[in-house]
């Protein structure tokens, strides 16, 4: 079965801390992992030594990261209800 695991807080708990570790734990014990960063500030380029964007990258077998940009993933989505309510509503 698939997991998703989500880590929220206030800023400077060590969440991006924590999901790094629980990222590499879980390919450690033979997963999948895609660790996204929704957050404006990302950091986990600090973290893995690597850049990286809103285009999934391979770091290490079975781990993929990425840092989405959440402002524009919102207003994309904003848009396609419009054009589905704009087709509904004639």
């Amino acid at each position: 079965m698939k997991k998703a695991y989500i880590y929220i807080g206030k800023g400077g708990v060590g969440k991006s801390t924590c999901s790094s570790l629980g990222a590499v734990k879980s390919i450690n014990e033979g997963n999948k992992a895609l660790l996204d960063s929704l957050d404006p500030a990302h950091n986990l380029h600090d973290i893995f030594n690597m850049t990286f964007d809103n285009k999934p990258k391979k770091v290490v077998d079975n781990l993929y990261i990425r840092e989405s940009n959440i402002t524009k993933l919102g207003k994309e989505y904003i848009k396609s209800m419009q054009q589905q309510l704009k087709g509904i509503y004639r």
